[in-house]
């Protein structure tokens, strides 16, 4: 199941998947996952909400290697954190007990402009933060500089105060 042949993306329950590119974005977060991770998912995806098997999703993915349990186990693990999921009380991935896996999240493919348009709003928050950030530091910059200034000339006028009381006495 190469990721190649997949020409649009998938809405995982809130989650935008994006498999030619490797990315799940739920609301302003995007995360990158492992291509084998994004087959996996893929893979349950496809299962239609049907019990994927673990060897069943073993020969599907790890088909040009030999790996164990653990693979699958991991790549699970990892998946579940991209969503932010809960393996005691799963709104993504179920794990059914010496069975398999099964994708509870509500399923559909979308296409290509909603994907890229989910990446977009991630790219556009992240510049807005990028410029409240440039503007705090010269607003920063300018309350510093000021309030230096300020307690030079305070600083000398004191000075000259001083200086003209004493020499009037």
């Amino acid at each position: 199941m190469a990721n190649q042949s997949l020409s649009s993306g998938f809405r995982v329950g809130r989650a935008i998947v994006d498999p030619a590119r490797n990315r799940i974005t739920t609301g302003r977060k995007s995360r990158r996952i492992r291509p084998r991770e994004m087959d996996v998912l893929v893979h349950l995806i496809r299962a239609n909400s049907a019990v994927a098997s673990r060897e069943e999703i073993l020969e599907s993915v790890w088909t040009d290697v030999i790996v164990n349990d653990d693979a699958l186990t991991l790549a699970i693990s990892r998946l579940r954190r991209a969503f932010s999921d809960n393996p005691k009380q799963p709104e993504y991935i179920e794990t059914i007990p010496k069975r398999g896996y099964r994708l509870v999240a509500d399923t559909r493919e979308i296409d290509e402009s909603a994907v890229k348009g989910g990446n977009r709003r991630v790219r556009r928050y992240r510049y807005g933060i990028a410029i409240l950030a440039l503007l705090l530091t010269i607003v920063t910059a300018l309350f510093i500089t000021v309030r230096t200034e300020y307690g030079k000339v305070s600083g000398s006028a004191l000075s000259i105060e001083k200086t003209s009381e004493f020499g009037s006495k």
